[in-house]
């Protein structure tokens, strides 16, 4: 079902993309290696490893790792494309980064009853 949202979604920018853009550039044979790699290493690996993740971690979690995308853009940039870091965006990373850590749970999960128990409570009549 997300693989359609993303599909819809994509469709619904390809007019916009056109006018504001214009027509993509040309496939060649310099160019196919960067756009492999963005449609499966930038795209398909991320979108799994997002998922996988989505299944191991409580939904807090989630939310604030969801935060460390520009993170990831931003150091990405510095170290692959040469770009520099101005002030307003290393103030930026400290306090996206500090509100991450200060938002994480410190607390252990509250223990789960024994299956025995739960089991009991289940079944016991006029309980849903």
């Amino acid at each position: 079902m997300t693989s359609w949202q993303l599909v819809a979604g994509g469709a619904v920018l390809v007019g916009p993309a056109l006018v504001v853009e214009g027509a993509p550039p040309p496939l060649t044979g310099a160019t196919l290696p960067g756009f492999a790699f963005v449609s499966v290493v930038a795209t398909a690996v991320a979108f799994i490893a997002w998922f996988s993740g989505l299944r191991h971690l409580d939904a807090g979690t989630v939310g604030l790792i969801g935060l460390l995308n520009p993170v990831t853009g931003v150091v990405l940039g510095l170290l692959s494309a040469g770009e520099s870091l101005g002030a307003h965006q290393a103030l930026g990373l400290v306090l996206v980064l500090s509100g991450v850590l200060l938002g994480q749970n410190t607390r252990p999960p509250a223990p789960c009853p024994p299956p025995e128990r739960r089991a009991r409570h289940r079944s016991r009549p006029g309980r849903t």
